[in-house]
């Protein structure tokens, strides 16, 4: 289709010719073998792999078990993918100590999370903006961990991109 600019930012998309439906679901055994702690913290961990491999499925079952077992945990779901809040409630099980905002960038909704939520983790689905490790490197440098995602193969394919260079530096 052709985009809809306006200020420039797009506004919409006119002339569609093809859609891709994706279509979310729970896996509540996906990554049960994943050890999320480094000694007694949480350890930072960034999921890589191409699109379409599960990347935001395992995150968001990650972020459940995490916060099931009592850490306080805050997702920034820029996109509505991790929790898909209706009516302020997740449509996904996100762990009972998650909260969530949805709909603002990365970098903001970790300002906003850090200063008002304490959270233990802060999770982020698809790192693919200066701002977006921005807001990992903010979380990083207050002593929260982070679980986020990025599209690459693996960390080689990952560190021959310039904005991840300082992510993979954290």
């Amino acid at each position: 289709g052709a985009a809809i600019m306006e200020d420039r930012e797009v506004r919409g998309i006119r002339q569609i010719s093809s859609l891709n439906l994706r279509v979310a679901r729970q896996i509540d055994t996906v990554g049960q073998d994943i050890r999320l702690t480094n000694g007694d913290r949480l350890a930072s961990t960034l999921l890589l792999s191409p699109p379409g491999a599960g990347k935001t499925t395992l995150l968001r079952e990650l972020t459940r078990r995490v916060s099931d077992q009592g850490v306080t945990v805050a997702v920034a779901d820029e996109r509505s993918e991790l929790a898909a809040l209706s009516g302020g409630r997740p449509q996904f099980q996100i762990g009972s100590c998650t909260d969530v905002i949805e709909g603002c960038g990365k970098k903001q909704a970790a300002i906003m999370l850090l200063k008002t939520m304490s959270p233990a983790l802060l999770v982020f689905d698809e790192i693919t903006a200066p701002a977006d490790v921005e807001a990992v490197s903010l979380c990083a440098h207050c002593g929260v961990a982070v679980f986020a995602s990025a599209h690459a193969r693996d960390v080689q394919d990952l560190s021959r991109r310039a904005l991840y260079r300082k992510l993979l530096g954290l």
